[in-house]
């Protein structure tokens, strides 16, 4: 395989990238992306340095086919990550929340997504994932106006507030009676 059928694959099937989106995060015109390709136009040691670093790829790899793909980098971006593999900013903050969740609540959900979700997506080629086709269970979620949970903010805040003062006079009748 030559070096422009290697830029094509990494391009086309391992990062899943049209030629323009691919050109425009190396600076180069779709076309002339496109001449790489075929092997019209020869490749600038520039042009292979870019690549490189935009999508973190082996330049021995790139240049004569040895080795790895990917350098595997020191540090890890989440960002860069689903990035490289196309993913929306939705998505990406999808995947920010969970380390928001509770740790149980995470384990549970993860534990169900491998269990029903995962299996379900594992359909033959041919078979596209449909609502229809995966037997997902709906997880009942308590309805409640924007009034309501304000309130129910409003009584935590109050409950904790209530807590904090008598934590404070404890400590201050505490000071006055060892006096």
């Amino acid at each position: 395989m030559e070096i422009y059928e290697r830029i094509k694959d990494l391009r086309k099937n391992i990062l899943k990238l049209n030629q323009e989106d691919f050109s425009k995060s190396i600076g180069l015109s779709r076309s002339n992306i496109a001449n790489i390709e075929v092997g019209r136009i020869n490749l600038t040691d520039r042009v292979v340095s870019d690549i490189c670093k935009e999508f973190n790829v082996n330049e021995e790899w790139l240049r004569n086919g040895n080795g790895e793909m990917f350098l595997e980098p020191d540090t890890f971006s989440l960002d860069e990550y689903v990035k490289q593999r196309g993913m929306t900013e939705e998505e990406l903050d999808i995947i920010k929340g969970v380390f928001e969740i509770p740790e149980e609540f995470r384990r549970q959900a993860i534990e169900y997504f491998k269990i029903k979700i995962l299996p379900a997506l594992r359909f033959d080629n041919d078979i596209v994932a449909t609502k229809e086709n995966i037997d997902i269970v709906e997880i009942p979620i308590e309805e409640k106006s924007v009034s309501e949970l304000e309130m129910e903010y409003k009584k935590n805040l109050l409950k904790n507030a209530s807590k904090q003062t008598a934590t404070v006079s404890s400590i201050t009748e505490d000071k006055k009676k060892a006096q």
